[in-house]
């Protein structure tokens, strides 16, 4: 049986436990933080942030409000919590590849970073849909745009160019407003978006 593929993300955050289970969940920070993220994150699928309060959060999940202000002040700083927490999952994504010749290999950097929107994307649609996606992406663009440019000059490929830095620029900014839009449509095939950014990928760096 192959064995369940489980995104760093996702592993990252742990999985949720159990109401019964709260006593022992509590026991350590990290547990507790993890709780109150997951349990924002859900009532993201239901309603904008702007209408949830620290009440709500609180219910679902079972803790006290002192509980909550013991790590965070509001339901903003939960936010940022999370952002941190995808950055940390795509940058540990391009430690693990740092070492491979990503221009000769774009693929793998596609077909990984995919991967991960696609097991993770239930979570990753509750924090597009609020404001601060803005700040995610910009994050995020910059981490490909400084992961492509230093490894391309690494392996020789390219200088840094003003026109290959466009390059880069356009791409990443692309790549990553491509990944939102699929995350948004249920209907579109993920294949025909994975094979769309390999291609335009060519037409950039080739």
């Amino acid at each position: 049986m192959e064995k369940e593929k489980i995104s760093f993300w996702k592993r990252f955050l742990g999985k949720e436990a159990k109401k019964e289970d709260s006593q022992k969940l509590y026991s350590n920070t990290k547990k507790t933080t993890t709780k109150i993220k997951l349990s924002l994150l859900e009532l993201l699928e239901e309603k904008d942030l702007s209408k949830i309060n620290i009440t709500d959060l609180v219910k679902v999940a079972g803790i006290y409000r002192a509980t909550f202000y013991l790590h965070y002040k509001n339901l903003n700083d939960v936010i940022l919590s999370i952002e941190d927490d995808i950055y940390n999952c795509y940058d540990n994504i391009r430690k693990k590849i740092e070492n491979i010749d990503i221009y000769n290999n774009l693929n793998i950097l596609i077909e990984t970073i995919g991967e991960n929107v696609q097991l993770d994307k239930k979570y990753l649609k509750s924090i597009i849909n609020t404001q601060c996606f803005t700040r995610v992406a910009l994050k995020l663009k910059e981490l490909l745009n400084d992961a492509l440019c230093e490894n391309f000059v690494k392996f020789g490929h390219k200088q840094l160019t003003d026109e290959f830095m466009l390059n880069v620029s356009m791409f990443t900014g692309g790549f990553v407003f491509v990944y939102r839009d699929w995350i948004n449509n249920t209907n579109m095939d993920f294949k025909v978006l994975e094979q769309y950014v390999k291609k335009i990928g060519k037409l950039f760096f080739n």
